[in-house]
């Protein structure tokens, strides 16, 4: 909270808002506005005119005077955002004029006679001419609404007041105006049936002044109507827990709406608010400098800093078409971030889901110089395009549904921290997702999604430990392998040499010779399986892979029978040979006991599924051994 109120406090500073533009809201989406048009007679009454349409003004912003209030009720002056006609007339305008209005007037707004006099007319000619009034508006609604281009955007609806001696709108009179300002003020002291406002010192500013007790409203985090979880809790002097004072309330509403506008970010199923910090008072141009990246507010305009900034065009890591996280990243560490993840179950409540605090432009950074190294590993190589660009979907993906939403989060607020992450269970995780999705929802097997996932967890794994918070406990140091010697053609000591290759360039992952066998199991596995379905139209040997629970035991007798198989098929290629006896020799090496999980076992196999065309050769495999 005083993030966001230092934050509306540097934008107050740096445009000069006045009291009454910082309590005036804009509708979102703006289009049309209606007015209702009232002239006074000579007996002093008003009379009902018609419904004038006119276009909406930015620059009339505090003549129209807009503030939302209750959703069930009156908004908090006399213009509305029109949805239904009827209900809006009689819930928002009429509505207004509550009961006890003239009561309120005298006694909390302070109005004079006159102007209270005023109201009461005004009031007495829209109850009269209702029904008139409403046919009006849904007429003006339908002639603006047949317009494609306005059917999406909102409608005003306000008063247009002309007593003989000017013409206006009901908001620029002085009466609406004090009225706005008292009840905004109002609602931040005023709640549950009690009034909460004393003089102390302002939680904010540390200033003893007037301060209110329930402000919380503007980010309704927790509620005081209810004394469930507090019941020796005071509502009247709620005021001493958070006291806040009118000044600093107004640079809240000026924070929350920077925020709600400017500042609001999706992330996979969630919401979220990228809220800064500045670590030592700045500096107006690195005020103006954030303030005008937060600005870019579509994905083209942060394309464009980009691309000005370093010659290249943005990246994302989340799936939020304005994400600029990027262009953060590239900024000094005189500013700090936090994520502020939320949800809204009920309009008048806020839950926090998330809090990630204080993330530092520098680390921005290591997360962009990761993902760039994970898309550059030698595994994507070959693999379609979705699959070779690393983001948080590939997060999302791995822990996916509301199931997983807490674990999601949980490792989302652990790579933003730098904390350490158990590799145990992310591929435990990895082999969850992979095993469920195997067979489609008609029960049929699906090779395809098994190794996208593989692949991802692939990324994943890569990307964490890039990061260095990847903590691996099965991990040992690399034996050498002792090789035999293949006597082939040159094409297939080739093929040999390319994966050596590869298991050297990627050591850290295939740091024993039981890894490299299961890999080399899983690439043979993949083959055959292809084989399968290009002669047969199904792939039976699935069957044989125990629901990929694979360990020690299973993986050694799986060597035997895929080569039985392939000689079944006549496709025991000179190219399998060498991954055949590179596999064989791997297995002596890794000796009988090869201290690995199951599910450890059972990855290493599916990553050798995903690379079943990544080593050239296959691609124009031969049944007899090429002589050249």
């Amino acid at each position: 909270m005083k993030d966001i109120m230092e934050l509306g406090k540097y934008i107050q500073e740096r445009e000069s808002y006045s009291p009454l533009k910082i309590l005036v809201k804009t509708p979102r989406n703006p289009g049309k506005v209606l007015t209702i048009d009232l002239n006074l007679n000579s007996e002093k009454k008003f009379d009902y005119t018609g419904v004038t349409i006119q276009e909406f003004r930015s620059d009339h912003q505090e003549k129209y005077l807009y503030r939302r209030g209750s959703s069930r009720g009156s908004d908090i002056t006399l213009s509305a955002i029109l949805i239904d006609p009827s209900t809006t007339f009689n819930n928002k305008i009429l509505g207004w004029f509550q009961k006890k209005w003239q009561e309120k007037a005298k006694t909390q707004i302070g109005l004079s006679e006159d102007e209270i006099s005023l109201l009461k007319t005004i009031h007495d000619c829209l109850e009269l001419q209702g029904e008139k009034i409403i046919s009006d508006l849904k007429e003006a609604k339908n002639k603006i609404t047949s317009d494609k281009d306005q059917k999406k955007k909102n409608i005003l609806v306000t008063l247009n007041i002309n007593d003989n001696k000017s013409e206006y709108l009901i908001g620029e009179h002085t009466l609406m105006k004090s009225w706005l300002k008292k009840e905004t003020f109002t609602k931040y002291y005023k709640k549950y049936g009690t009034e909460s406002k004393s003089q102390g010192k302002c939680y904010f500013c540390n200033v003893e002044k007037e301060v209110y007790g329930f402000v919380t409203d503007l980010f309704p985090f927790y509620t005081m109507d209810k004394k469930t979880f507090a019941p020796d809790l005071d509502i009247e002097r709620a005021w001493s827990g958070y006291p806040v004072c009118s000044e600093c309330v107004l640079y809240l509403e000026i924070g929350k709406e920077f925020l709600e506008e400017y500042m609001r970010y999706i992330f996979y199923g969630h919401r979220y608010f990228l809220i800064p910090k500045f670590l030592l008072p700045p500096t107006q141009e690195l005020v103006d400098e954030f303030l005008d990246i937060f600005r870019q507010k579509t994905w083209e305009a942060a394309r464009s800093i980009s691309i000005d900034r370093k010659g290249t065009e943005l990246r994302r890591i989340t799936n939020d078409e304005n994400e600029i996280l990027e262009i953060l990243s590239e900024e000094s560490n005189a500013v700090a971030f936090t994520f502020l993840f939320v949800s809204k179950p009920q309009a008048s409540q806020m839950v926090i889901d998330l809090v990630i605090p204080d993330i530092l432009p520098s680390r921005l950074h290591q997360i962009y110089q990761a993902k760039e190294a994970v898309e550059n590993i030698s595994f994507l190589k070959g693999q379609p395009d979705f699959l070779q660009e690393f983001t948080f979907g590939v997060v999302r993906n791995l822990f996916p549904s509301t199931y997983y939403d807490k674990a999601f989060l949980e490792i989302t607020r652990k790579i933003f921290t730098n904390k350490f992450i158990d590799e145990m269970y992310i591929i435990s995780q990895i082999m969850r997702v992979i095993r469920s999705s195997a067979y489609d929802r008609e029960g049929r097997f699906n090779l395809f999604r098994i190794i996208n996932h593989a692949i991802e967890g692939i990324m994943l794994i890569y990307f964490l430990n890039e990061l260095g918070i990847l903590t691996r406990h099965y991990s040992q140091s690399s034996k050498k392998t002792k090789r035999g010697v293949l006597t082939l053609s040159k094409k297939y000591q080739q093929l040999a040499e390319q994966i050596k290759d590869f298991f050297s360039t990627n050591g850290e992952f295939f740091d024993s010779p039981a890894k490299r066998a299961c890999f080399l199991t899983g690439l043979l596995t993949r083959r055959l399986m292809d084989i399968q379905n290009k002669e047969r139209g199904s792939m039976p040997f699935w069957n044989k892979l125990n629901a990929l629970r694979l360990n020690e035991t299973h993986i050694k007798a799986l060597l035997g029978k895929i080569i039985q198989k392939l000689k079944e098929y006549d496709a025991n290629y000179p190219s399998f040979g060498v991954i055949e006896q590179l596999a064989g020799e791997d297995f002596i090496a890794a000796g009988s006991d090869w201290h690995l999980p199951e599910d450890i076992t059972s990855f290493y196999f599916v990553v050798g599924m995903t690379q079943g065309y990544a080593f050239g050769v296959f691609k124009k495999d031969q049944k007899t051994e090429d002589t050249e």
